[in-house]
């Protein structure tokens, strides 16, 4: 369990190294913190609106209407009344391109790939923070790191190079 009281701000202050520090202590404790406050708000707040809903009192907060849904009632009946009120057809509608999550959906469903040159080049060298047992292969930086700082030094002192 985590020790909140003990959960101290850590400072950066070392350099970046493949070994356990204090810095990065602090990160998996404000980590796992973060994650489950997530859970319990979520949790909290289903209580809460639950109790409302019920007729229970809470100090702070209410009930509201939610907004209304914005929504057509029916595209025909749309499209003729907003012409009617000096819509042009461009103001209606619009043709726009399928997410890339779509269409990936699609050509799963259709058992067909999607052709690599329709993707955005180069590939992205982002990276996402997950916990250590997710079975995605590790980004490992510290060679990159390196690799950069060396052209950093022969970039700053051309003479070595």
């Amino acid at each position: 369990m985590l020790d909140l009281a003990a959960m101290k701000v850590q400072p950066r202050t070392e350099v970046v190294e493949r070994k356990v520090t204090p810095y990065g202590e602090y990160l998996a404790n404000a980590k796992q913190l973060v994650d489950g406050l997530a859970m319990f708000t979520k949790e909290v707040n289903d209580q809460l609106h639950a109790y409302l809903e019920d007729g229970g009192s809470v100090p702070g907060w209410r009930l509201k209407a939610k907004a209304k849904q914005r929504r057509w009632v029916d595209e025909e009946i749309v499209e003729h009344a907003l012409e009617d009120i000096g819509f042009d057809t461009k103001d209606i509608y619009r043709r726009e391109l399928v997410t890339f999550q779509q269409a990936d959906a699609t050509a799963k469903r259709l058992g067909v790939e999607i052709p690599a040159y329709l993707r955005v080049a180069p590939p992205t060298n982002e990276t996402t923070v997950c916990r250590t047992d997710d079975p995605a292969p590790a980004v490992e930086r510290r060679l990159a790191v390196e690799q950069f700082a060396a052209s950093l030094a022969l970039l700053t002192n051309p003479a070595k190079g």
